[in-house]
């Protein structure tokens, strides 16, 4: 099991969604963005995840400027 802190450690952390790698802040377990954390790649997402995906409640802003605020489910 990994646990990784805030910080720079857990960007390490990988996402599911291509469009959010880049750079991630937050907590990590197994290797996965796990709990609440923030990336941001070609669009954005801060809100809680779940073995990599948006699990939870967020807000995903896509590279447009169009914005979604509520809950996702592994992603969607």
């Amino acid at each position: 099991l990994l646990l990784c802190s805030l910080g720079a450690a857990a960007q390490n952390c990988l996402l599911r969604d291509a469009n959010l790698r880049g750079r991630y802040e937050g907590g990590c377990e197994r290797g996965w963005a796990h709990g609440a954390g923030r990336a941001e790649g070609k669009d954005r997402y801060e809100g809680a995840f779940m073995d990599g995906h948006a699990h939870g409640q967020g807000v995903y802003t896509f590279a447009d400027g169009t914005r979604f605020e509520g809950l996702f489910v592994l992603g969607r």
